[in-house]
C-alpha cells in the first residue's frame, strides 16, 4: 500500500498463481470458433483489463515519485537558502568585529600619542 501526503492510498495485490485451462482442440472449424469465443475471449479481456490497471498504477506511482523528487529539490533549495543566509549574516558580523578591532587599535594609537605631545611641549 502506497499513501501520499493527502492520505490517498493505492494498494497493489499480487496474484500468487493463475491457471488457464484449455480444452483439447475441436475437430471442425465451427467448434473451434465457439471454443475461441467462449474460452479465450473472456481470458483475453481479463488480461487486457489487468494490463490497463497495471498501466494506470504505474503512471500513478511514477507521478508520486516525480512529486517526491520535486519536493526534495524544493526542500534542498530552501535549506541551501537558509545556509546562505546564515553565512551572509556571519560574514557581516565578522566584518563588524574587524571594523571594531581596527577602531580600537586606532583609538589606542591616538591615546598613546597624547603623552608624547605633552612631553614635546616641555622640551
Amino acid at each position: 500500500t502506497i499513501q501520499n501526503e493527502d492520505g490517498a492510498q493505492l494498494t497493489i495485490n499480487a496474484i500468487a498463481k493463475a491457471t488457464l485451462l484449455i480444452d483439447p482442440a475441436p475437430a471442425d472449424a465451427a467448434e473451434a470458433v465457439i471454443l475461441l469465443t467462449t474460452k479465450f475471449q473472456p481470458t483475453e479481456d481479463a488480461i487486457g483489463s489487468a494490463l490497463n490497471q497495471l498501466g494506470t498504477t504505474d503512471q500513478y506511482v511514477e507521478k508520486q515519485i516525480n512529486f517526491n523528487k520535486d519536493k526534495m529539490d524544493a526542500l534542498n533549495a530552501g535549506i541551501g537558502s537558509l545556509v546562505d543566509a546564515d553565512l551572509a549574516k556571519e560574514n557581516a558580523r565578522l566584518q563588524a568585529l574587524q571594523v571594531r578591532q581596527q577602531l580600537g587599535v586606532q583609538t589606542l594609537g591616538i591615546a598613546n600619542q597624547g603623552p608624547q605631545v605633552l612631553l614635546s611641549l616641555f622640551r
